[in-house]
């Protein structure tokens, strides 16, 4: 257990208290004690978005390689939930554009929940998400993702993020073209087994990108 290497505290003011527990290769995981919600069950059901665009484009690609107009605001959202709309990353005409999608998918046929995740295993030949995966491929970028798990009678949120504090980039898949801002563009979080530390909180988590 991750609770006998607890090494310091770190306080953020955005509406979001952690305590640092350890380091998992390149990861950090915290205990999240405030959240406007408790939510569980879902991978990568809650991540945080927050740096400017820039901070992250920089990461990936020079000014020449994208079309993306600078924004020196940050995007100031520390708990990105399903069923909003969220800055999404794909190529276009061989140019990098960022695109506000929604983040939930249902097909017509389909008489539940919209699904947040896609398994990396069975994507790409599944009746759900096939036509997505060969067509719909983008990144979703944060600074890191919430994960609960269950502690007793209540569920406990972890936030995970890099120890370098640096973006992580989320494979994601979704519909086309990503332009019209419409309901019927929309995407999901791909997802992968989780190994070492990280399965001591879930089984899975996103597929995050290297760099």
């Amino acid at each position: 257990m991750y609770l006998r290497h607890i090494s310091s505290i770190s306080i953020s003011t955005n509406r979001l208290q952690f305590n640092i527990i350890a380091p998992i290769d390149n990861y950090f995981i915290h205990f999240a004690y405030t959240l406007r919600t408790n939510i569980g069950g879902d991978v990568c059901g809650r991540f945080s978005q927050s740096m400017t665009r820039d901070d992250y484009l920089a990461c990936l690609a020079s000014d020449a390689e994208h079309n993306i107009a600078f924004d020196p605001e940050p995007i100031g959202r520390f708990n990105v939930a399903p069923g909003t709309k969220v800055l999404l990353l794909s190529e276009r005409d061989t140019q990098l554009h960022l695109d506000a999608v929604h983040w939930g998918y249902a097909p017509g046929w389909w008489d539940k929940a919209p699904l947040i995740n896609a398994r990396m295993e069975t994507a790409a030949s599944s009746r759900m998400f096939r036509s997505l995966w060969e067509r719909g491929r983008a990144i979703v970028f944060a600074d890191g993702w919430f994960e609960w798990k269950r502690e007793g009678i209540r569920k406990q949120p972890y936030f995970i993020h890099r120890q370098d504090g640096h973006p992580i980039f989320m494979a994601a898949i979704g519909s086309t073209p990503f332009q019209r801002g419409d309901e019927k563009e929309v995407f999901l979080i791909v997802t992968a087994a989780a190994d070492k530390g990280l399965l001591d909180i879930h089984d899975r988590r996103p597929l995050v990108l290297p760099l």
